[in-house]
Protein backbone atom coordinates (compact mmCIF):
# COMPACT_ATOMS: atom_id res chain seq x y z
CA UNK A 1 0.00 0.00 0.00
CA UNK A 2 1.34 3.48 -1.29
CA UNK A 3 2.03 5.95 1.81
CA UNK A 4 -0.73 8.21 1.17
CA UNK A 5 -3.04 5.53 0.99
CA UNK A 6 -1.88 4.27 4.54
CA UNK A 7 -2.52 8.28 5.51
CA UNK A 8 -5.86 8.17 4.65
CA UNK A 9 -6.91 4.50 5.56
CA UNK A 10 -5.49 5.88 8.54
CA UNK A 11 -7.14 9.17 9.02
CA UNK A 12 -6.65 11.20 12.67
CA UNK A 13 -3.37 9.48 12.82
CA UNK A 14 -0.02 11.22 13.28
CA UNK A 15 2.34 9.46 10.83
CA UNK A 16 4.54 6.43 12.55
CA UNK A 17 3.01 7.19 15.91
CA UNK A 18 -0.40 5.66 15.81
CA UNK A 19 -1.56 7.95 18.56
CA UNK A 20 -5.02 9.81 17.63
CA UNK A 21 -4.72 13.85 17.20
CA UNK A 22 -8.08 15.73 18.17
CA UNK A 23 -9.34 19.68 17.32
CA UNK A 24 -10.68 22.01 19.42
CA UNK A 25 -11.87 24.79 16.98
CA UNK A 26 -13.12 27.88 19.47
CA UNK A 27 -14.77 29.28 16.14
CA UNK A 28 -17.32 26.43 16.16
CA UNK A 29 -18.30 27.63 20.07
CA UNK A 30 -20.67 30.59 20.62
CA UNK A 31 -18.59 33.47 21.46
CA UNK A 32 -18.84 37.42 22.07
CA UNK A 33 -14.94 37.82 21.01
CA UNK A 34 -15.32 36.00 18.00
CA UNK A 35 -12.20 33.85 18.97
CA UNK A 36 -10.29 32.52 15.57
CA UNK A 37 -7.89 29.70 17.93
CA UNK A 38 -7.87 26.23 16.95
CA UNK A 39 -5.76 23.58 19.21
CA UNK A 40 -4.77 20.12 17.47
CA UNK A 41 -2.88 17.56 19.73
CA UNK A 42 -3.41 14.54 21.65
CA UNK A 43 -6.80 14.33 23.93
CA UNK A 44 -5.18 14.91 26.94
CA UNK A 45 -3.11 17.89 25.53
CA UNK A 46 -6.01 19.56 24.19
CA UNK A 47 -8.43 19.52 26.80
CA UNK A 48 -5.23 21.11 28.98
CA UNK A 49 -4.80 24.03 26.57
CA UNK A 50 -8.65 24.23 26.19
CA UNK A 51 -9.78 24.85 29.44
CA UNK A 52 -6.40 27.02 30.06
CA UNK A 53 -7.62 28.92 26.79
CA UNK A 54 -11.63 29.04 28.38
CA UNK A 55 -10.34 30.39 31.32
CA UNK A 56 -7.85 33.00 30.90
CA UNK A 57 -9.02 34.47 27.31
CA UNK A 58 -13.36 33.50 27.86
CA UNK A 59 -14.02 34.22 31.99
CA UNK A 60 -14.74 30.57 32.53
CA UNK A 61 -13.62 28.49 35.91
CA UNK A 62 -11.81 25.25 35.12
CA UNK A 63 -13.42 22.48 36.45
CA UNK A 64 -14.27 19.39 35.83
CA UNK A 65 -17.52 20.24 33.99
CA UNK A 66 -16.06 22.39 32.24
CA UNK A 67 -13.12 19.80 30.95
CA UNK A 68 -16.13 17.07 30.58
CA UNK A 69 -17.65 19.68 28.09
CA UNK A 70 -14.93 20.91 26.54
CA UNK A 71 -14.31 16.74 25.67
CA UNK A 72 -17.62 16.56 24.37
CA UNK A 73 -16.69 18.72 21.46
CA UNK A 74 -13.41 17.48 20.96
CA UNK A 75 -13.27 15.82 17.46
CA UNK A 76 -10.36 13.98 15.48
CA UNK A 77 -7.80 15.87 13.38
CA UNK A 78 -8.37 14.92 9.72
CA UNK A 79 -5.45 14.27 7.64
CA UNK A 80 -4.68 16.08 4.78
CA UNK A 81 -4.92 15.11 1.44
CA UNK A 82 -1.49 14.29 -0.13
Amino acid sequence: MRPVAVARAFAGRVWGLGKMRYVMDCRKEPSESNCSLTIAGERDEVLRAAAEHAASVHGHEDTPELREMLAGVLEPEAVPAV
